[in-house]
């Protein structure tokens, strides 16, 4: 009975990773660019992502019949750590993007086309044998510049199940949570992207955090009919006992 009453989640597919990329453009100069990637190591495995880089191209441009050495790139770095611990799944993320170019009015050019975008993400399917609890605790912080984020919970059978954000003072700011039924496929999705296509100067940035919690546990109903069941075997006994 006790192993019946602990929370199972059959985790079915992972599809997490961490992506850096971008490049430099000046007319008439080839493009520099960078791509990099990481995924765990092994399926539903801890993962500890980190990736980076950068690309700088140099050049002349002309603005108002004035030719001018230039220079034009974009950078961008991405970290994701995330675990999967039987009925639970970590997640912790990062993303940063810059670029930069010079010369311009105002520090900017048309001639000069830079893109920088860092990108984490988590897509998790799994189902359970028995009535389940889920909650989802989450907190987007350090956000500033040219964001995407996104976190919802999928049912094959209904579709998103997140709902809206439920009162937690003494939480994190995202707080959601309900119920799983066996029979039914679900999908975890988490995702955060920062990016950047502005040549300037002074190398302004966009930048991101998100850490998540999602958690399974069996339903209250569970230990509910539990807690009803032992007195009544206690008060079953006492009347075989009586009639014996």
């Amino acid at each position: 009975m006790i192993s019946q009453l602990q929370a199972q989640v059959n985790w079915l597919t992972d599809n997490r990773q961490v992506t850096a990329s971008g490049y430099g453009t000046i007319p008439s100069e080839v493009s520099s660019n960078y791509f990099d990637t990481a995924t765990p190591p092994a399926l539903f495995g801890p993962f500890d992502g980190n990736v980076s880089g950068n690309s700088d191209v140099t050049g002349t441009v002309i603005l108002d019949g004035d030719t001018y050495n230039a220079t034009c790139g974009g950078s961008s770095s991405a970290m994701q750590n995330s675990s999967l611990a039987g009925n639970q799944f970590n997640f912790s993320s990062y993303v940063w993007a810059g670029t930069g170019g010079f010369p311009g009015s105002g520090g900017e050019s048309p001639q000069l086309l830079p893109y920088g975008e860092g990108d984490s993400s988590c897509e998790l399917t799994f189902n359970v044998n028995s009535p389940q609890t889920w909650s989802l605790a989450l907190d987007f912080n350090q956000h500033y510049g040219n964001l995407s984020a996104d976190w919802n919970l999928f049912s094959a059978r209904a579709g998103s199940i997140l709902g809206i954000p439920v009162q937690n003072p003494n939480g994190p700011p995202f707080y959601y949570q309900g119920t799983l039924a066996p029979g039914d496929t679900y999908t975890l999705v988490i995702s955060l992207s920062a990016s950047r296509n502005t040549p300037d100067p002074v190398g302004d940035s966009s930048g991101a955090g998100i850490s998540a919690n999602f958690l399974v546990v069996p339903e209250p109903s569970c230990f509910a009919l539990i807690g009803m069941g032992l007195p009544g075997l206690f008060a079953l006994r006492r009347i075989i006992t009586g009639i014996i």
